[in-house]
C-alpha cells in the first residue's frame, strides 16, 4: 500500500465518514460509499503521486462528492436499512439483547431518514447532540426533540410487544 495513500488515509477517514453519513440517503449506504472514495482516492494516488495533491481534505472531499452521484444516480442503489442490522452472528450478545436489538432496528426503520441519522451518529460515531445538530445544520433542541420521541415511540412499541 501506497504511504502516500495510508497518511491521507489516516488524516482525512473520519471527516470524511461524518460527511458522507451527513449527505448519504441512507445510512445503510454510508460503508459503502466511504469505501468507494478510498477505492478511488488510492487509484488516484498510483496515478498521480502524493506531488500533485496540494490539499488531500479538498481531494478526498471532491471524490467523495463524485462517488456518492455516481452511486446514487447510476448504480440506482435504494437499499434498506439491512446493512446496519445488528450482526446475529456476534456471539457476546445473548439471544435476548439479539432479539431486543431487531425489535429496535425494526421500529427505527418506520422513521425517517433523519431520524435514523441522528441515531445513527449519536450511537454509531459517538456524537454529541450539539455536533449532531451542526453537521445536520439543525437546532440541538430539533435534534433532541427527534431523539427523545423516537425512544419514547420505541418504548412504547416494545411495551405493545411484550403484551
Amino acid at each position: 500500500m501506497s504511504a502516500d495513500f495510508e497518511s491521507i488515509y489516516q488524516n482525512t477517514k473520519n471527516d470524511i465518514y461524518r460527511y458522507i453519513c451527513i449527505h448519504c440517503r441512507s445510512i445503510g449506504d454510508i460503508d459503502d460509499i466511504f469505501q468507494d472514495t478510498y477505492i478511488a482516492v488510492y487509484e488516484y494516488t498510483l496515478r498521480h503521486g502524493s506531488d500533485e495533491i496540494k490539499s488531500p481534505n479538498a481531494l478526498v472531499l471532491s471524490i467523495a462528492k463524485r462517488v456518492m452521484i455516481k452511486y446514487y444516480l447510476l448504480a440506482r442503489r435504494h437499499r434498506s436499512l439491512a446493512a446496519s442490522e445488528p450482526d446475529l452472528n456476534d456471539k457476546t450478545t445473548d439471544d435476548n439483547d439479539r432479539e431486543l436489538l431487531l425489535k429496535i432496528n425494526k421500529r427505527l426503520l418506520t422513521k425517517s431518514a433523519f431520524v435514523q441519522k441522528i441515531f445513527f451518529m449519536r450511537h454509531s460515531l459517538d456524537m454529541s447532540f450539539a455536533q449532531i445538530a451542526q453537521a445536520l445544520s439543525k437546532r440541538e433542541g430539533a435534534v433532541k426533540a427527534q431523539y427523545y420521541k423516537a425512544i419514547a415511540d420505541i418504548r412504547r412499541y416494545l411495551e405493545k410487544e411484550e403484551k
